[in-house]
């Protein structure tokens, strides 16, 4: 089990964006599952939507990839209120992180799961706090 997150999720159905490392969080979400926030559907849903609205996607990809998507275990944790502006927000501020990637990283902090991130500020941030990055090379 992972942490994962959506500039990942969405690198596997932007063919621009697949690397090996996506490759390899792909192979490990489907054989083991992932958890993430809850805030990642909203996430990708969002990204999926804007991809589409430029042109990058079309419908019938991202239709494809939401049947995709739907069929890994892909587990989704829900903060609290209290967590999110107390906890986040604190972690956010320390680590300059906007709030939401400060969530995928409480997350992994809470569950000590390995983060899967593209995103450069939030890797930095787990280096920061000890938290695991998933590598390719652990597969």
């Amino acid at each position: 089990m992972l942490i994962l997150d959506c500039s990942v999720t969405i690198a596997w159905c932007v063919e621009s964006e697949t690397t090996a490392f996506t490759e390899a969080v792909l192979a490990a979400v489907a054989r083991d599952g992932a958890v993430a926030p809850g805030l990642w559907a909203i996430e990708v849903a969002n990204v999926l939507s804007i991809h589409e609205r430029r042109k990058i996607l079309t419908n019938d990809k991202v239709r494809r990839f939401r049947e995709i998507l739907a069929k890994f275990n892909i587990q989704l944790e829900h903060h609290t209120r209290e967590r999110m502006l107390f906890e986040v927000l604190d972690l956010s501020r320390k680590l300059g992180l906007s709030a939401y990637d400060a969530t995928y990283l409480d997350l992994a902090m809470q569950l000590r799961l390995p983060l899967a991130t593209l995103d450069r500020p939030l890797l930095e941030a787990a280096k920061k706090v000890n938290v695991e990055i998933f590598h390719a090379a652990a597969e």
